[in-house]
């Protein structure tokens, strides 16, 4: 388990890590246990993310505050021209949570 400090050093390292066009996961991690982990798609303009949490941790707050934490530093840190997240658009606890951290729905899919 890192600190706040520790974690922010490691994704200081990221960029240089990252290949564009290819997914990375960074893992979550509650003690010792692996509980999720996030997927981070960099392109030219943009970063796609996305996000899978064992069934026994969602509705915690974990993914909200991993995903704001990673989203923040890509604004901070990077150039890009915006952030996306897919998600089912029956999947309201995504939904929701990505509306939380400021995301917007730009198209549904039946």
């Amino acid at each position: 388990m890192k600190t706040d400090a520790e974690a922010l050093e490691f994704l200081a390292a990221l960029p240089e890590l990252w290949t564009l066009g290819s997914w990375h996961q960074l893992g979550m991690v509650r003690g010792e246990e692996l509980i999720g982990d996030i997927g981070v798609f960099f392109d030219t303009s943009h970063v796609e993310l996305g996000v899978t949490l064992s069934s026994r941790h969602q509705k915690c707050g974990y993914a909200r505050e991993a995903l704001s934490a990673l989203i923040a530093w890509l604004w901070r840190t990077t150039d890009i021209a915006y952030i996306q997240a897919i998600t089912l658009e029956e999947n309201t606890a995504s939904v929701h949570l990505l509306e939380h951290l400021g995301m917007t729905i730009h198209h549904t899919r039946p």
